[in-house]
């Protein structure tokens, strides 16, 4: 009887009615379950697909689903589940009968609620039109870590491998083999696994890293589509309850879990009713479920159910937005719901968390021990498919459009592909959206982000701008003849400025919460300039308006909320708010480059209001504000020591752009560039970094962009680095005589290797204080060089990053080039090389032979490597030289982690070892790379590589020694 009742309890949502009452009748009535979950695995579906929906019904193949009224009556299918839902109460008695319409409206209002697109259509408000909903549109989002890729058909492969060793100059695969003393299938299948490394990876997807994780944060920038990711979810987990199982093929075979319960939960609102609450001393997670009753105002019987469910793990807590809670100087409320959170995903229910990048990174925002995954930018091939998705869906609903949709189609496709300006802009799905909804009204681009928001904005206030639907004009409402675009924009600043300004803003998918009372004395303050006598009964029939023709910009939420839905148009609206200088109360604010100051001061979620302010400026052609601004940011730097303004005034000049600042302040960008620099080399009397890794690494990409002066590029700048070869350079000394090298017996983690501990003797020689970097690395490709294969590669690319994708035949034909332009000025019997591995080893641990190059025991912060590569923001390698703690004796940086670094050695056993070897084939690595472990960014750690292999993690270094041929 209990498999009986098992098997019954697992069938009973899926069946139709007439078969399940014929079971209960057989088998009796098992005990009612908190919830039924299917736990199996579900096959077929693509996390890269979505259903086209469009109002009520959705399109899944030549198949509707979803309620369709004929005739005023629901349809068999709905009839069938309302009789299903009839026969479960009848056997599970009053409660299950009160739970099961509860559940069934609250995951019909949650799919409703996700659903909907706050980048409003310009002609949803036409009720004989549906609406455009999420479905139709979205995408699979990636994150930026990579897995393998499942193999390729293998003669397939062996063919390409073929190839490559013909392109390498060989006449057949066999002369390959034969070069290296080795047979032809060792040679292929070593060619094999050099194979383009990075193109047989691919993205996780955000479903994958979501099923694999009972706890989750996934980060993203803004508009990156983190909101629409956990609203996606939930439609299918529950559309899955109300609407059948065959929804979770949305999610695809990446989701293994079932039909578990969405509980969705925009933290902001939870953290606004906890504001209003007296701290406890103690964390009580029951105040999460008082807030669903009594905050979120669901019912006790539902609550209660819901929380039994996640208790037992068979629901799931979707909580976006940690970005939008604020925090007093007290840490309130952010610390009270962090600690809240933290004691309620400690149980068996799943929880996913969104947040935006760089707020994340603050640490009083972090949840400890949770793993993190940040939202790629959208593949090629998924922007080609959401922008196609868009186009069939305003086409199915037959929005007016400026051509043919396939022909709009193809050419926004065709002009991200060839414009680099849109390029830069494509990868954010937000920004994307923009795009394909103007291509569609207008049938062209513009190039700029705040271009974009401005025609964006342009295009959703049409509902406010025209009288298409017989509405009385809003002018002729407020009873202001002279009301224009102009004064309509003017007011939208003020409110976007207000509701930026309440901490409570949203992200690119859910937006700032304006209460009616803050929208209507807003309002009513700038009404006040067209007669205060009249200003409060304008106010009120603005809201009024807003109210009954609501769009994608300002929208009411319930009776006393109103939203900016688009955290990014409301900060564009703050950014123009900061630019006017109509209306500001305070003495500290009637300057531009003031207000800046002020909002800034406040922390990071005004630097994309700020830097859509500097832009717009840029745009116009003015250029002082944002010099102003830039300048006094620093001088607060200066002052104050803060990262974040040094930053953001590095930030502000690179919107400018190099040639207009350059034109007006030239010093400005080389003292910006100084402090920048200074940023990344600052450390603590203890040797400790000052400021947090992820600020580090952000400085020094903006250094790339600015400039970054540490490193010899041009030939002269190598030729007076050469000559200079002093501890301060870009050349670190190291003085001849004998060293240790080689792990010493206490070192555990050791390999027979890297033993036994001898003596060498060297000659003077100076090593780079970096590895070689892109920058350096074009030079020689402008002569004439290889380019690296990496080149293409936004992840890897960047100017001071170190160079990757070369092999070591193709550095060593490096250093013979830098070889012949500073010749001139080497010591007499010197060349530029690689180094060899005595000769690296000893500048890594020093004359006192440390274990790491900063010490003899591990540190944290010291290296860019595995264990920090949540921290520090990046995944790949970082620009050169941002763990300044981590530097080795001599002074060369990045010793440890980031790439490893070819040497000019062989790879054999030293002398006396245990178990001699030679392999005259390898070629020495040293150092570790961005994703090593400890054991192998120890000094003494070494790895091989073929001299023909190349990959995203190989770079070198050079030194200025004696040829090889007179070394000892």
């Amino acid at each position: 009887m209990t498999d009986n009742n098992d098997e019954l309890q697992r069938l009973l949502p899926t069946l139709p009615p007439e078969e399940l009452a014929r079971l209960l009748a057989t088998y009796g009535a098992p005990p009612p379950p908190a919830i039924e979950v299917d736990q199996s695995g579900h096959s077929g579906g693509n996390s890269g697909g979505a259903a086209n929906t469009y109002g009520d019904q959705t399109q899944i193949g030549d198949t509707v689903h979803g309620p369709k009224i004929e005739g005023g009556v629901e349809s068999e299918r709905d009839t069938n589940l309302a009789g299903r839902d009839q026969i479960i109460n009848n056997f599970y008695g009053a409660d299950a009968a009160d739970v099961a319409p509860l559940l069934r409206s609250y995951l019909a209002e949650l799919a409703g609620t996700c659903d909907r697109l706050a980048l409003a259509d310009t002609d949803s408000d036409d009720p004989h039109k549906a609406a455009l909903k999420l479905q139709a549109v979205y995408v699979g989002l990636e994150v930026r870590r990579e897995v393998a890729l499942p193999p390729e058909d293998p003669q397939q492969v062996r063919e390409r491998a073929i190839k490559v060793i013909k392109d390498w100059g060989y006449a057949s695969p066999e002369a390959y083999a034969a070069a290296y003393d080795v047979s032809l299938e060792t040679a292929i299948n070593h060619v094999i696994k050099q194979l383009n490394p990075r193109e047989q990876q691919r993205r996780l997807r955000a479903v994958e890293v979501l099923a694999a994780h009972p706890r989750l944060v996934i980060t993203g920038a803004p508009g990156s589509g983190k909101s629409s990711f956990v609203n996606f979810v939930s439609i299918c987990l529950a559309q899955a309850w109300i609407g059948g199982a065959d929804w979770l093929d949305h999610l695809g075979a990446d989701w293994p879990h079932g039909r578990l319960i969405p509980i969705r939960v925009v933290l902001r609102e939870f953290a606004h009713w906890l504001a209003g609450r007296a701290h406890p001393a103690s964390v009580d997670p029951a105040l999460f479920w008082q807030w669903l009753e009594h905050g979120a105002g669901h019912p006790r019987l539902l609550v209660q159910h819901l929380r039994a469910a996640f208790a037992d793990g068979q629901a799931i807590l979707m909580l976006d937005g940690l970005d939008e809670v604020s925090s007093d100087a007290t840490g309130q409320p952010l610390r009270h719901l962090l600690a809240i959170i933290t004691t309620l995903a400690n149980g068996q229910g799943r929880c996913v968390l969104t947040c935006r990048v760089l707020d994340y990174q603050r640490p009083e925002r972090q949840l400890a021990d949770w793993p993190v995954e940040e939202i790629a930018p959208l593949a090629l091939s998924l922007r080609d498919q959401l922008i196609a998705q868009w186009f069939a869906a305003l086409d199915v609903l037959k929005r007016p459009m400026r051509g043919n949709a396939d022909t709009l189609r193809d050419g926004l496709q065709r002009a991200i592909r060839v414009r680099p300006e849109l390029q830069r802009l494509a990868g954010n799905p937000l920004l994307l959206t923009m795009m394909a909804r103007l291509q569609a009204h207008d049938g062209d681009l513009p190039g700029e982000q705040v271009k974009l928001y401005e025609r964006s904005l342009t295009l959703l206030l049409l509902q406010w701008r025209r009288d298409a639907l017989g509405r009385t004009a809003l002018g002729e409402q407020l009873g202001l003849p002279q009301w224009s675009d102009s004064h309509m924009d003017r007011l939208l600043d003020r409110l976007g400025y207000v509701a930026h300004t309440r901490g409570v803003s949203g992200d690119a998918e859910q937006g700032a919460d304006l209460p009616r009372s803050v929208l209507r004395d807003a309002a009513e303050a700038f009404f006040d300039a067209y007669g205060s006598d009249q200003s409060v009964i304008r106010a009120q029939t603005f809201l009024n308006y807003i109210s009954a023709h609501g769009n994608g910009v300002l929208q009411q939420h319930d009776q006393k909320i109103y939203r900016f839905p688009h955290r990014t148009f409301q900060e564009y609206l703050a950014g123009r708010r900061l630019m006017s200088d109509e209306g500001w109360e305070h003495a500290d604010e009637q300057e531009f480059v003031d207000r800046v100051l002020k909002v800034s001061a406040e922390g990071p979620q005004w630097r994309e209001a700020v830097l859509l302010a500097i832009s717009d400026y840029a745009i116009r052609g003015q250029t002082r504000p944002a010099l102003n601004v830039s300048e006094e940011l620093l001088r607060r730097a200066e002052r104050e020591g803060h990262g974040r303004d040094t930053i953001l005034a590095a930030e502000v000049l690179l919107e400018v752009g190099r040639e207009r600042v350059m034109a007006r302040s030239p010093e400005l960008w080389q003292r910006l560039r100084r402090a920048i620099t200074a940023l990344l080399q600052r450390r603590t009397p203890d040797g400790s970094a000052t400021h947090p890794v992820a600020e580090r690494v952000r400085a020094g990409f903006l250094l790339g962009q600015l400039g970054d002066e540490r490193m010899p590029v041009r030939s002269a700048e190598w030729q007076a680095h050469c000559t200079q070869r002093s501890g301060d350079g870009y050349f670190c000394p190291i003085p001849a005589g004998n060293y240790q090298i080689g792990s010493s017996d206490d070192d555990p983690d050791a390999d027979d290797d890297e033993q036994p501990q001898h003596t060498v003797k060297l000659e003077a020689y100076w090593i780079a204080r970096f590895p070689i970097t892109n920058a350096q690395w074009q030079e020689w490709v402008a002569a004439g060089g290889s380019p690296a294969r990496y080149a293409d590669d936004d992840d890897v690319n960047q100017p001071n990053q170190p160079v990757v994708g070369i092999t070591w035949h193709e550095a060593n034909a490096f250093c013979d080039w830098l070889t012949t332009q500073v010749a001139a000025v080497l010591p007499a019997g010197y060349v530029v090389r690689l180094p060899r591995e005595a000769e690296w080893e000893t500048a890594a641990r020093g004359p006192t032979g440390w274990r790491y190059p900063w010490g003899a025991t591990w540190q944290p912060d010291c290296a860019a490597m595995g264990d920090d590569q949540d921290a520090r923001g990046a995944y790949w390698t970082v620009p050169v030289g941002c763990y300044p703690s981590g530097a080795a004796a001599c002074g060369a940086l990045d010793l440890a982690g980031n790439v490893w670094e070819w040497t000019c050695d062989r790879w054999q056993s030293y002398p006396n070892a245990k178990k001699p070897f030679t392999q005259e084939k390898f070629v020495v690595v040293r150092g570790g790379a961005y994703y090593s472990n400890r054991t192998y960014v120890r000094c003494g750690a070494h790895g091989r590589l073929l001299p023909d292999a190349w990959d995203d993690n190989d770079g070198f270094r050079v030194v200025v020694a004696p040829p090889l041929a007179q070394t000892s």
